[in-house]
């Protein structure tokens, strides 16, 4: 999305035989420091199916519909994948960190983290873009609402009307099939008395 920061962290692990040792998540902690990689809005990482648990347990979210925002983060100019989605080693998941507000801005020497004015100042742009969205959303879900609901008004307009025209045409053929039914009952019976008549001549 247009002015969110994203950090792709490309490649990451840990020798198997230095694992479980707090290694990586320190490497992850100091990753997540704005201090470290500057100030951003999420940190995102392909993760492979092995170390995926890892990830979720370091406060990542495999969310799809979080992470389809930053599918095109992970894509340069050319359309390649900086994160590739497969690699030899299989088949990989998009994940994300989102930071807390304080982590949108390095540390301020002599000042408490969670009083800081960039922070309030943060919550409430965060807490206006989510009110100005959720309208957009709302607005937008009605309209779509509205206009199906006009489509099925429009539509069954136009069942009912080729309903009676169904049933008039319908209507018109069996009228015409009765008088089909006459007209040869009325031939039938005109030849079956021509037939008498000429009978009796030659009788």
């Amino acid at each position: 999305s247009p002015g969110v920061k994203v950090v792709c962290i490309p490649f990451i692990a840990v020798r198997t035989r230095y694992r479980r040792s707090g290694i990586g998540r320190f490497l992850l902690k100091r990753l997540k420091r704005p201090s470290q990689v500057g100030p951003y809005d999420a940190l995102v990482i392909q993760a492979d199916a092995e170390s995926t648990e890892f990830f979720r347990k370091n406060d990542f979210s495999d969310d799809i519909i979080l992470n389809s925002r930053f599918r095109e983060a992970v894509v340069d100019d050319t359309g390649r994948e900086i994160l590739p989605r497969s690699t030899a080693y299989g088949r990989r998941e998009l994940m994300c960190y989102l930071p807390p507000f304080d982590g949108h801005y390095p540390p301020m020497p002599g000042t408490n983290e969670w009083n800081r004015t960039e922070v309030m100042n943060a919550i409430d742009d965060e807490v206006e873009r989510w009110r100005v969205r959720s309208l957009e959303a709302y607005q937008s879900q009605w309209s779509c609402i509205a206009r199906l609901q006009q489509e099925i008004v429009k539509l069954r307009s136009l069942l009912k009307r080729q309903e009676y025209g169904f049933n008039k045409l319908r209507k018109e053929n069996q009228s015409l099939q009765k008088m089909l039914l006459q007209s040869e009952t009325q031939s039938t019976l005109a030849l079956i008395e021509a037939w008498k008549n000429e009978t009796a001549n030659y009788g």
